[in-house]
Protein backbone atom coordinates (compact mmCIF):
# COMPACT_ATOMS: atom_id res chain seq x y z
CA UNK A 1 0.00 0.00 0.00
CA UNK A 2 2.60 2.59 0.81
CA UNK A 3 4.09 2.55 -2.74
CA UNK A 4 0.61 2.88 -4.50
CA UNK A 5 -0.44 5.84 -2.49
CA UNK A 6 3.66 7.40 -3.38
CA UNK A 7 2.79 6.81 -6.70
CA UNK A 8 -0.51 8.41 -6.43
CA UNK A 9 1.41 11.59 -4.31
CA UNK A 10 3.90 11.71 -7.12
CA UNK A 11 0.82 11.84 -9.79
CA UNK A 12 -0.77 14.55 -7.39
CA UNK A 13 2.66 16.50 -7.43
CA UNK A 14 2.69 16.48 -11.53
CA UNK A 15 -0.77 17.73 -11.79
CA UNK A 16 -0.07 20.49 -9.56
CA UNK A 17 2.92 21.45 -11.31
CA UNK A 18 0.72 21.25 -14.49
CA UNK A 19 -1.67 22.81 -13.22
CA UNK A 20 -4.84 21.31 -14.61
CA UNK A 21 -5.79 18.15 -15.18
CA UNK A 22 -8.06 15.80 -17.22
CA UNK A 23 -11.39 14.91 -15.43
CA UNK A 24 -12.66 11.56 -16.31
CA UNK A 25 -14.99 12.61 -18.28
CA UNK A 26 -12.91 13.99 -20.66
CA UNK A 27 -13.21 17.88 -19.08
CA UNK A 28 -9.92 20.24 -18.77
CA UNK A 29 -10.12 21.07 -15.30
CA UNK A 30 -8.37 23.91 -14.11
CA UNK A 31 -6.65 23.99 -10.41
CA UNK A 32 -5.91 27.47 -8.31
CA UNK A 33 -2.63 29.14 -9.10
CA UNK A 34 0.06 28.71 -6.53
CA UNK A 35 0.25 32.13 -5.87
CA UNK A 36 -3.28 32.44 -5.01
CA UNK A 37 -3.26 28.78 -2.85
CA UNK A 38 -0.25 30.70 -0.66
CA UNK A 39 -2.01 34.12 -0.44
CA UNK A 40 -5.01 31.97 1.71
CA UNK A 41 -2.96 30.22 4.35
CA UNK A 42 -1.58 31.78 7.51
CA UNK A 43 0.35 30.35 10.36
CA UNK A 44 -1.38 31.70 14.04
CA UNK A 45 1.62 31.03 16.98
CA UNK A 46 -0.91 33.26 19.38
CA UNK A 47 -3.86 32.74 21.10
CA UNK A 48 -6.74 34.48 19.26
CA UNK A 49 -8.58 35.44 22.34
CA UNK A 50 -10.17 38.97 21.66
CA UNK A 51 -12.49 37.59 18.29
CA UNK A 52 -14.59 35.07 20.42
CA UNK A 53 -18.06 37.93 20.26
CA UNK A 54 -20.52 36.52 17.98
CA UNK A 55 -23.30 38.80 16.87
CA UNK A 56 -26.21 36.17 17.58
CA UNK A 57 -26.12 33.03 19.54
CA UNK A 58 -26.18 29.85 17.62
CA UNK A 59 -26.82 26.55 19.31
CA UNK A 60 -24.63 24.24 17.63
CA UNK A 61 -25.63 20.24 16.30
CA UNK A 62 -23.06 17.90 17.04
CA UNK A 63 -22.43 14.82 15.31
CA UNK A 64 -20.39 11.84 15.25
CA UNK A 65 -19.97 9.80 12.13
CA UNK A 66 -18.24 7.22 10.68
CA UNK A 67 -17.70 8.74 7.81
CA UNK A 68 -14.30 10.22 5.44
CA UNK A 69 -14.00 13.60 6.75
CA UNK A 70 -13.50 15.40 3.07
CA UNK A 71 -16.97 13.73 2.49
CA UNK A 72 -18.62 14.50 5.37
CA UNK A 73 -17.37 18.38 4.74
CA UNK A 74 -18.71 18.52 1.10
CA UNK A 75 -21.65 16.90 2.82
CA UNK A 76 -22.11 20.11 4.74
CA UNK A 77 -21.29 22.25 1.83
CA UNK A 78 -24.23 20.79 -0.11
CA UNK A 79 -26.89 21.78 2.91
CA UNK A 80 -25.93 25.30 2.81
CA UNK A 81 -23.24 25.29 5.81
CA UNK A 82 -19.67 26.83 4.68
CA UNK A 83 -17.72 24.31 7.06
CA UNK A 84 -13.93 24.07 7.53
CA UNK A 85 -12.23 20.92 7.86
CA UNK A 86 -9.30 19.51 11.11
CA UNK A 87 -6.27 18.67 9.23
CA UNK A 88 -4.59 16.09 11.80
CA UNK A 89 -0.87 18.11 11.35
CA UNK A 90 2.30 17.17 12.22
CA UNK A 91 3.93 19.46 14.14
CA UNK A 92 7.11 19.51 12.80
CA UNK A 93 6.76 19.14 8.91
CA UNK A 94 3.95 19.54 6.85
CA UNK A 95 2.42 17.10 5.03
CA UNK A 96 3.96 14.15 7.43
CA UNK A 97 4.92 11.47 5.86
CA UNK A 98 3.37 12.02 2.90
CA UNK A 99 6.51 11.59 0.48
CA UNK A 100 6.62 8.19 2.17
CA UNK A 101 3.37 6.67 1.70
CA UNK A 102 1.57 7.08 4.93
CA UNK A 103 -1.89 6.42 5.56
CA UNK A 104 -2.64 8.56 8.42
CA UNK A 105 -4.93 11.61 7.61
CA UNK A 106 -3.47 14.92 6.58
CA UNK A 107 -1.34 12.39 4.25
CA UNK A 108 -4.21 11.69 2.64
CA UNK A 109 -5.69 14.85 2.39
CA UNK A 110 -2.40 16.01 0.48
CA UNK A 111 -2.68 13.24 -1.86
CA UNK A 112 -6.18 14.18 -2.75
CA UNK A 113 -6.23 18.24 -2.70
CA UNK A 114 -3.33 21.25 -3.15
CA UNK A 115 -2.67 21.37 0.31
CA UNK A 116 0.70 21.13 0.23
CA UNK A 117 0.94 23.69 -1.88
CA UNK A 118 -0.70 25.47 1.30
CA UNK A 119 1.82 24.07 3.76
CA UNK A 120 4.89 24.24 2.38
CA UNK A 121 5.57 27.36 2.10
CA UNK A 122 6.01 27.61 5.91
CA UNK A 123 9.05 24.92 5.25
CA UNK A 124 12.30 25.90 3.53
CA UNK A 125 13.25 21.81 3.61
CA UNK A 126 9.70 21.55 1.71
CA UNK A 127 10.48 24.17 -0.90
CA UNK A 128 14.08 23.02 -1.49
CA UNK A 129 12.86 19.41 -1.96
CA UNK A 130 10.60 20.40 -4.62
CA UNK A 131 11.92 23.75 -6.29
CA UNK A 132 9.73 23.28 -9.11
CA UNK A 133 6.55 23.77 -7.09
CA UNK A 134 6.52 27.33 -7.75
CA UNK A 135 6.36 27.74 -4.16
CA UNK A 136 8.03 31.27 -2.04
CA UNK A 137 8.89 30.84 1.38
CA UNK A 138 6.87 32.45 4.55
CA UNK A 139 8.39 34.68 6.75
CA UNK A 140 6.70 32.38 9.23
CA UNK A 141 8.07 28.62 9.61
CA UNK A 142 7.13 25.04 11.00
CA UNK A 143 7.33 24.06 13.64
CA UNK A 144 4.15 25.52 15.06
CA UNK A 145 3.74 26.61 18.43
CA UNK A 146 3.02 23.53 20.63
CA UNK A 147 -0.28 25.42 22.33
CA UNK A 148 -1.30 28.15 19.96
CA UNK A 149 0.51 26.73 16.80
CA UNK A 150 -1.94 25.87 13.39
CA UNK A 151 -2.59 26.62 10.05
CA UNK A 152 -5.69 28.39 8.26
CA UNK A 153 -5.77 27.40 4.62
CA UNK A 154 -8.98 28.85 2.77
CA UNK A 155 -8.25 27.58 -0.95
CA UNK A 156 -7.68 23.77 -0.62
CA UNK A 157 -9.22 21.85 -3.56
CA UNK A 158 -9.72 18.82 -3.60
CA UNK A 159 -9.96 16.79 -7.16
CA UNK A 160 -9.80 13.25 -6.06
CA UNK A 161 -12.01 10.90 -4.29
CA UNK A 162 -11.39 8.70 -1.50
CA UNK A 163 -8.63 6.19 -0.91
CA UNK A 164 -11.14 3.53 -0.68
CA UNK A 165 -12.68 4.34 -3.55
CA UNK A 166 -9.37 4.02 -5.84
CA UNK A 167 -8.34 7.77 -5.47
CA UNK A 168 -10.19 8.49 -8.34
CA UNK A 169 -10.02 11.81 -10.04
CA UNK A 170 -13.18 14.19 -9.50
CA UNK A 171 -14.82 15.30 -12.74
CA UNK A 172 -15.97 18.25 -10.29
CA UNK A 173 -13.58 19.58 -7.88
CA UNK A 174 -14.72 21.52 -4.75
CA UNK A 175 -12.86 23.48 -2.41
CA UNK A 176 -12.57 22.99 1.61
CA UNK A 177 -10.82 25.48 3.72
CA UNK A 178 -8.73 24.04 6.10
CA UNK A 179 -7.09 23.86 9.46
CA UNK A 180 -3.88 22.74 10.58
CA UNK A 181 -3.21 21.59 13.98
CA UNK A 182 -0.90 19.12 15.96
CA UNK A 183 -1.85 16.72 18.54
CA UNK A 184 0.66 16.00 21.85
CA UNK A 185 2.51 13.13 20.17
CA UNK A 186 2.87 10.59 22.89
CA UNK A 187 1.50 12.27 26.03
CA UNK A 188 1.72 11.29 29.59
CA UNK A 189 -1.34 8.37 30.07
CA UNK A 190 -2.13 7.43 33.65
CA UNK A 191 -3.29 4.22 34.97
CA UNK A 192 -6.77 5.43 34.45
CA UNK A 193 -6.42 5.74 30.50
CA UNK A 194 -6.68 9.52 31.20
CA UNK A 195 -3.33 12.07 29.80
CA UNK A 196 -1.50 13.94 32.76
CA UNK A 197 -3.12 17.61 33.94
CA UNK A 198 -0.33 18.86 31.79
CA UNK A 199 -1.13 17.41 28.52
CA UNK A 200 -4.64 17.94 28.75
CA UNK A 201 -4.47 21.53 29.67
CA UNK A 202 -2.50 21.89 26.36
CA UNK A 203 -5.11 19.77 24.07
CA UNK A 204 -7.26 22.38 25.72
CA UNK A 205 -5.41 24.98 23.88
CA UNK A 206 -4.84 22.92 20.51
CA UNK A 207 -8.75 22.41 20.59
CA UNK A 208 -9.60 26.09 21.43
CA UNK A 209 -6.94 27.32 18.65
CA UNK A 210 -9.02 25.61 16.25
CA UNK A 211 -12.35 27.02 17.17
CA UNK A 212 -10.79 30.33 17.44
CA UNK A 213 -9.44 29.98 13.65
CA UNK A 214 -12.57 29.03 12.16
CA UNK A 215 -14.09 31.81 13.52
CA UNK A 216 -11.76 34.61 12.79
CA UNK A 217 -12.40 33.54 9.16
CA UNK A 218 -16.16 33.33 8.97
CA UNK A 219 -17.25 29.30 9.33
CA UNK A 220 -20.06 28.59 10.68
CA UNK A 221 -19.46 24.62 11.03
CA UNK A 222 -16.43 22.38 11.61
CA UNK A 223 -15.53 18.98 10.68
CA UNK A 224 -13.73 17.27 13.11
CA UNK A 225 -12.20 13.84 13.96
CA UNK A 226 -10.18 12.02 16.61
CA UNK A 227 -7.45 14.13 17.20
CA UNK A 228 -4.38 12.94 17.43
CA UNK A 229 -5.83 9.33 18.55
CA UNK A 230 -3.95 7.36 16.03
CA UNK A 231 -0.05 7.25 15.57
CA UNK A 232 0.42 9.82 18.16
CA UNK A 233 -1.28 7.58 20.81
CA UNK A 234 -3.83 10.21 22.42
CA UNK A 235 -6.68 8.32 24.62
CA UNK A 236 -9.65 8.83 22.77
CA UNK A 237 -12.23 8.63 25.34
CA UNK A 238 -10.04 11.73 26.92
CA UNK A 239 -9.69 13.44 23.63
CA UNK A 240 -13.82 12.94 23.05
CA UNK A 241 -14.28 15.02 26.44
CA UNK A 242 -11.55 17.66 26.07
CA UNK A 243 -13.38 18.52 22.89
CA UNK A 244 -17.10 18.48 24.18
CA UNK A 245 -15.50 20.99 27.59
CA UNK A 246 -14.71 23.50 24.78
CA UNK A 247 -17.74 22.94 23.21
CA UNK A 248 -19.43 23.99 26.18
CA UNK A 249 -17.51 26.81 27.17
CA UNK A 250 -18.46 30.12 27.05
CA UNK A 251 -16.44 31.56 24.66
CA UNK A 252 -17.36 28.46 22.30
CA UNK A 253 -21.14 27.57 22.79
CA UNK A 254 -22.84 30.03 20.91
CA UNK A 255 -20.23 30.24 17.77
CA UNK A 256 -20.91 27.16 15.00
CA UNK A 257 -23.90 25.78 13.66
CA UNK A 258 -23.08 22.52 13.51
CA UNK A 259 -20.10 20.49 14.52
CA UNK A 260 -19.23 17.20 13.15
CA UNK A 261 -17.23 14.70 13.58
CA UNK A 262 -15.89 12.25 11.59
CA UNK A 263 -13.98 9.08 12.14
CA UNK A 264 -12.85 6.14 9.93
CA UNK A 265 -11.35 3.51 12.04
CA UNK A 266 -8.81 1.04 10.92
CA UNK A 267 -5.27 3.14 10.46
CA UNK A 268 -3.97 2.86 14.58
CA UNK A 269 -6.41 1.62 16.29
CA UNK A 270 -7.13 -0.87 18.32
CA UNK A 271 -3.96 -0.48 20.02
CA UNK A 272 -2.93 -0.15 24.01
CA UNK A 273 -4.27 3.66 23.96
CA UNK A 274 -7.53 3.04 22.15
CA UNK A 275 -8.67 -0.51 21.97
CA UNK A 276 -12.35 0.25 21.01
CA UNK A 277 -10.82 1.97 18.37
CA UNK A 278 -11.69 5.99 17.91
CA UNK A 279 -15.22 5.79 16.70
CA UNK A 280 -16.89 4.16 19.53
CA UNK A 281 -15.40 6.48 22.38
CA UNK A 282 -17.15 9.66 20.47
CA UNK A 283 -20.48 7.95 19.91
CA UNK A 284 -20.16 7.54 23.78
CA UNK A 285 -19.36 10.67 25.12
CA UNK A 286 -21.69 13.02 22.45
CA UNK A 287 -24.56 10.15 23.03
CA UNK A 288 -24.52 9.71 19.04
Amino acid sequence: MPASRIEIFNSTLSLLKQGWYVSPSGRKVELPPVKDVMAAAKLYSQPLISIMNPSKKLEAEVRVENKDCVLAAKGLIDEGFDPAMLNLADLHTPGGLVEYGSGAQEENLCRRSNLIQSLYQFSRARIDQHPDLGLIQSADQYPMDERYGGVYSGIVTFFRGPESAGSMLEDKPYNIPVISVAALSGPDIGPDGMMSAKDANITLDKIRTIFRIAYAHGHDSLVLSALGCGAFANPPAHIAKLFHQVIEEDGFKHVFRRIDFAILDGYRTGMRHNPEGNLKPFQKEFGA
